[in-house]
């Protein structure tokens, strides 16, 4: 396997980078997600799927809560996922400093001064090896008209390069 010829068919599929903030029982953190997708063509029944490796702090508190929110991230809040990508929750509180409020309907941290947010509320989860996959009913959200997106490869922050 050629790792640089695959990356550069990755490059061609850039989907925006996605935070996931949650919190139960007092904790709170958030990761940068690996995989998210639209789950639903119904306008009136958004879905998403999300995959988070069982190991992370955040997915824990996933499971413990059954709610989670995704968060999209302009070009210059690299440091944003930097901070969420590259420490775990265990140790620091990745929400320390951030402007935050939380859900009235699922309780989850809503970062402000994001291009856009989705809360979200778990409707079933399936295993497939070393991560869940959650299936989840989108309850609210919001979106800057025209913003500009932090994008996986645009960050160049790519882990191993």
């Amino acid at each position: 396997m050629d790792p640089d010829r695959i990356q550069s068919l990755f490059e061609r599929i850039d989907p925006p980078l996605w935070l996931v903030t949650a919190q139960a029982g007092g904790r709170r953190g958030g990761l940068v997600a690996s995989f998210v997708v639209r789950a639903s063509i119904i306008p009136g029944l958004p879905r998403v799927v999300i995959a988070l490796a069982r190991h992370h702090h955040t997915a824990g508190l996933v499971q413990a809560s059954g709610a989670f929110a995704l968060h999209l991230l302009a070009p210059d809040q690299f440091d944003r996922a930097w901070r969420f990508g590259t420490r775990t929750g265990r140790d620091i509180d990745k929400l320390a400093g951030l402007t935050h409020g939380l859900s009235p309907v699922t309780g989850s941290p809503l970062l402000e001064n994001t291009p856009g947010w989705l809360d979200c509320r778990v409707e079933a989860r399936f295993d497939s090896g070393d991560r869940d996959l959650c299936l989840a009913e989108v309850v609210d959200g919001g979106l800057e008209s025209g913003a500009e997106l932090l994008t996986a490869d645009s960050g160049n922050w790519l882990f191993g390069q």
